[in-house]
């Protein structure tokens, strides 16, 4: 009487506000929970109100006994029925219709592996709320062949701080057109390269420290990238699918009192190398730079 009390306040709208004293006192009888003027979580309010519904308008005058059991080998749709089954027979109501809904829990013991599945009902589900920050990351662009018309590009992305660096990857394609597998991303501070960031990371981890800027480094295409599975993502791994007799060179600032070069570049070699052809390939890496500085002497 006093819900339906309260619910008929409400439904008229005679008044601008309804105070639901008399609901509230009867609730503290029959939940001494929710006695005097005290602050209590809301969702067990709702809980224990439907609860206290669903009792009330149970159908049948008695309540069977009921004795739970696991699936045993059934299929989930067969073992969810009767466990279906065997709850409405204690709690058949309009309540539960409406507002019940069902788990279905594994568990496999650690020693005889032996895994026992249930299906359980619930009324509620507690979720999290969800603490996501949008982050405008900036960063630059190198291409990779360092020809004479060579220049950076700007990049600038908004992506939740939850993402995956590949979700950054899959942006950054959308928005500019570079492909997703063709290029590190790293962190250089003080015109070092500090850090490779690969792409199962999340993109909270390079804006917790922002000092310093983000580079993207153009892998040649020649290399064949390509982006893996996150499940076969090596955690320090940022090769991107290159085969690993490949690796990465970083050349730091390459002409001291000229401010050339000040942001480090990456060059792809191979472990077996000699030495001589290291030096060609970083020679054949910057030809065009050295021929334009040796034109501006």
């Amino acid at each position: 009487m006093a819900w339906a009390k309260l619910i008929g306040e409400m439904w008229r709208g005679n008044d601008q506000t309804v105070r639901p004293d008399l609901f509230k006192r009867i609730l503290g009888q029959y939940n001494v929970t929710f006695e005097g003027f005290g602050q209590h979580d809301s969702q067990e309010c709702i809980n224990t109100i439907l609860d206290f519904m669903s009792e009330d308008l149970y159908k049948k005058e008695k309540k069977p006994y009921v004795e739970q059991t696991e699936s045993e080998g059934k299929n989930d749709e067969i073992a969810s029925a009767e466990a279906w089954n065997k709850h409405i027979l204690r709690n058949e109501s309009i309540i539960c219709d409406l507002f019940y809904g069902q788990f279905k829990s594994t568990l496999e013991c650690a020693h005889c592996k032996r895994i026992s599945i249930t299906f359980d009902p619930f009324l509620m589900v507690s979720l999290p709320i969800p603490n996501t920050k949008w982050e405008d990351l900036e960063g630059y662009y190198i291409t990779y062949h360092q020809t004479e018309k060579y220049q950076n590009y700007k990049l600038k992305v908004r992506i939740k701080d939850t993402d995956r660096l590949g979700d950054l990857r899959e942006r950054i394609e959308a928005q500019y057109g570079y492909k997703r597998a063709n290029f590190l991303i790293s962190w250089v501070c003080d015109n070092k390269l500090t850090h490779h960031f690969n792409s199962m990371q999340l993109v909270k981890d390079i804006v917790s420290n922002r000092q310093g800027v983000l580079l993207f480094f153009e892998i040649s295409g020649s290399l064949n990238p390509k982006m893996l599975a996150y499940e076969k993502i090596d955690a320090f791994d940022s090769n991107n699918g290159v085969d690993p007799m490949w690796v990465k060179v970083c050349i730091h600032q390459l002409k001291e009192g000229f401010g050339h070069f000040n942001l480090p570049r990456v060059v792809w070699v191979r472990k077996d190398w000699s030495l001589k052809e290291l030096h060609m390939r970083i020679f054949e890496y910057y030809r065009d730079i050295f021929e334009r500085w040796y034109r501006e002497l």
